[in-house]
């Protein structure tokens, strides 16, 4: 999930995680700031990263691309892995991407901003 601030959805995705379960946190839109139940994270063994993909080379980011289209990308096309259920907005093709961006820097939107290339 890619919230409009780390508090509105962080204590939810920690409890739908599975024991041992991981949560990447990759960037927020407002606050960084959240309150966790630390027992929930204890309780089931869960990890908790965080990271930043803009400082990271460009070779990364490739690399990251093609790992996702690889091995993501076929799980949602047969549909083993779903999307999210709180999508707001769905843009067909890159040459929409201006207006998907444009929803996003506004911040009228409430759910995730796909777009489907």
């Amino acid at each position: 999930r890619f919230p409009h601030t780390l508090k509105e959805y962080l204590n939810q995705n920690l409890k739908i995680l599975n024991t041992n379960g991981k949560l990447a946190i990759i960037g927020f839109l407002q606050s960084p700031m959240s309150t966790v139940n630390m027992t929930r994270v204890m309780l089931k063994s869960l990890h908790i990263t965080g990271s930043v993909l803009r400082s990271q080379p460009q070779s990364f980011k490739e690399l990251l691309a093609l790992e996702i289209q690889d091995h993501v990308w076929p799980l949602v096309e047969s549909g083993a892995l779903q999307l999210p259920a709180n999508i707001s907005h769905v843009y067909r093709g890159i040459e929409s991407v201006d207006d998907a961006l444009s929803v996003m820097q506004s911040s009228s939107h409430i759910g995730k901003i796909v777009v489907e290339v």
